[in-house]
């Protein structure tokens, strides 16, 4: 599970020179929407097959992100939360949280990084029409290494936001996030970024 959450990863953007000029238009915006200035809250319904068990789950999420790497991550039973200096992450069924430094924790574990994830890879546009384009990369090596072997953007053009992700991983298994809302700009509660322990509950602190 947390290795399926962790797709959530890094970098910049990188466009084909395939991709018509008006293609590269939209993802210019999109890179201006979902970069590191912005705020943003997303609102998806995580859908993952599981090709070794073919076993289906589906989990609800909540992103919300600010700059200075303060993000907040609800997934199904999980929390992860970071003020930009302290991170948290809580699991309402084990009844744990653990307290880690952010510097302890690898930057491609941020659950800030997910929009970059899936638009650090060279896209090419696979199809759509008036209201939709849809873009997709592929493994062109088929490299078992890499963490995915396809990846499929479809994006609202008029609203310049990316609607569904479609991941595949390099072991088959498919994870589609499908957004429902996607807010930009957002003015978030002081206490969004921070964390306090329900009572009773195990707390692990890693901090020196």
């Amino acid at each position: 599970m947390k290795k399926v959450l962790w797709y959530f990863i890094i970098a910049s953007f990188i466009w084909a020179a395939a991709v018509p000029a008006q293609e590269n238009a939209l993802i210019a915006a999109l890179k201006k929407k979902y970069g590191e200035k912005s705020s943003l809250e997303l609102t998806f319904t995580l859908d993952i097959f599981w090709k070794v068990r073919e076993k289906k789950e589906r989990k609800d999420g909540l992103l919300q992100i600010m700059p200075g790497d303060k993000f907040r991550l609800k997934l199904g039973s999980w929390t992860w939360v970071c003020d930009g200096h302290t991170y948290w992450q809580y699991n309402e069924k084990t009844e744990q949280v653990i307290i880690k430094n952010l510097l302890d924790i690898a930057l491609a574990m941020h659950p800030s990084q997910m929009m970059k994830t899936y638009l650090s890879y060279d896209f090419t546009v696979k199809g759509g029409d008036a209201k939709e384009t849809i873009f997709q990369w592929r493994n062109p090596a088929g490299d078992k290494q890499k963490e995915y072997s396809a990846i499929t953007l479809h994006v609202d053009k008029k609203k310049t936001e990316i609607t569904k992700i479609v991941a595949v991983d390099s072991k088959g298994n498919i994870n589609t996030y499908t957004f429902s809302r996607t807010k930009t700009g957002v003015r978030f509660p002081e206490n969004t970024f921070s964390f306090t322990p329900p009572k009773g509950v195990e707390v692990i602190d890693t901090r020196d």
